[in-house]
């Protein structure tokens, strides 16, 4: 197992009938999440999912998302880690890379290429075929999904011994690159991301970046899932009183938008992932 499935699930132990995840949907505690991922594992089996295997994972932050991470890092399988809120380019990188022998995507995903096609066009939410073996997340289960339309395929993903997630990146101008992820890098990441939140065990952490929310799982904390929709965030983050914070720029610009001159941020604030200015850190600073 691996040293990030391996924290993950003596946090998810730990925290027991404690809320681990909450959001929209409603929560999940720690008991049904470490569950949940034993759940996955078995499945994994089933499918063939072993170590070495490449698996694309495309959902957004979510209890089933998070279980299928710690259950195929627990296979030994290298994770090539997609977001569906992302353009096409970035989401079809991940379906192009080398060795991919097995996706899994949300079922709204597979729903959405399937039914409306045009939608999927202008949406950017179309993925790339292939000779993949492919599974929808959903229902607690993994489970044959539909076949997809098209997409001209992205550069693949390099390689490298002890790879354990791979994840695309388009920086501002450049094409998509995958940046891989050892044991050693993905520890070192998990750290730095607990060293700068410093979130306590239990304490609330809300965002909806994977690179956040997921170290915050493993120190302890109960994380908030945000959903991108800013009116609704704002009733979120006013009713639940998060310890911590993540937004991107542009999202914390909309939400201190949508909350207008009532609202209040809660605890410590953290912002990144493209350049803040003064301005806006003086607003969510008042």
């Amino acid at each position: 197992m691996s040293e990030l499935a391996t924290r993950l699930e003596r946090a998810l132990r730990d925290a027991g009938p404690r809320t681990v995840i909450s959001g929209a949907f409603g929560s999940v505690d720690g008991h049904a999440l470490r569950q949940l991922s034993v759940d996955f594992a078995r499945r994994s089996a089933s499918m063939g999912i072993g170590p070495g295997d490449a698996v694309a994972c495309i959902a957004r932050p979510g209890p089933r998302m998070f279980a299928l991470l710690a259950a195929l890092m627990a296979r030994g399988a290298t994770v090539v880690l997609g977001d569906p809120r992302v353009g096409a380019d970035v989401l079809a990188a991940p379906l192009a890379a080398a060795g991919v022998a097995h996706i899994v995507a949300e079922p709204a995903l597979w729903r959405l290429n399937r039914l409306a096609p045009r939608r999927a066009r202008r949406m950017e939410r179309r993925v790339a075929s292939g000779t993949a073996a492919r599974w929808s997340l959903g229902s607690g289960s993994l489970t044959g999904a539909m076949p997809f339309r098209p997409l001209t395929t992205g550069p693949v993903a390099p390689s490298a011994p002890g790879a354990e997630l791979v994840i695309f990146t388009s920086g501002s101008v450049d094409a998509p690159r995958g940046v891989v992820h050892t044991t050693a890098s993905l520890s070192a990441g998990v750290d730095a991301v607990i060293g700068l939140i410093d979130p306590r065990p239990g304490a609330a952490v809300a965002g909806n970046q994977f690179f956040v929310l997921l170290p915050a799982l493993c120190a302890g904390a109960s994380v908030m899932l945000l959903t991108g929709d800013a009116g609704r965030d704002v009733a979120l983050l006013q009713r639940l009183r998060p310890e911590v914070t993540y937004l991107t720029p542009p999202a914390l610009q909309r939400v201190l938008a949508a909350g207008g001159s009532g609202a209040r941020m809660y605890g410590r604030v953290f912002t990144g992932s493209t350049p803040v200015s003064a301005h806006l850190l003086r607003a969510a600073k008042a």
